[in-house]
């Protein structure tokens, strides 16, 4: 399976990485790419603008970075070659008033949207070591949130 994951919620920091069967073909920060610190939405039109905060925003505007470019080379792929593309945010869209929907994944076709937050609390959880553990989570750049805290265990 190729995964493609992307951090574009945000209007900086944007990066790619590829997996292909669970392993890491290659991950990268748009910054290192272009020499730009801090560097997000490729054109500065759309600068301060976001996928979580602006429902206008297209993904497709965001697969221009080059880092997607990039990863997809190092794996020999097209994008029509990945199975599912994993975003860290939830779109203006999905959001909800319902608090546990921050624990919940959206899904529009290959298209999985991570809410922020549990996206840091997997990525740190994953490659713990630990088999149970509770995450706090604190930053200002979730979808309404700031802080949360998780309890997992891998067989969850």
């Amino acid at each position: 399976m190729n995964i493609l994951g992307l951090a574009v919620a945000t209007t900086e920091h944007h990066a790619a990485c590829l997996l292909v069967d669970g392993s890491i073909v290659l991950a990268v920060e748009e910054e290192r790419l272009n020499r730009v610190k801090h560097s997000g939405m490729p054109t500065s039109d759309v600068s301060d603008r976001n996928l979580i905060s602006d429902p206008t925003v297209q993904l497709e505007s965001l697969l221009q970075i080059r880092a997607v470019k990039e990863v997809l080379q190092k794996g020999g792929l097209a994008l029509d070659d990945v199975d599912a593309v994993a975003i860290n945010g939830l779109p203006f869209s999905m959001w909800s008033q319902d608090s546990s929907a921050v624990r919940k994944v959206g899904r529009l076709g290959r298209v999985h949207y991570v809410p922020h937050h549990l996206a840091h609390a997997a990525s740190c959880f994953r490659v713990s070591g630990f088999s149970d553990a509770c995450i706090a989570v604190v930053d200002g750049r979730g979808e309404c949130n700031t802080a949360t805290l998780f309890v997992s265990d891998k067989a969850g």
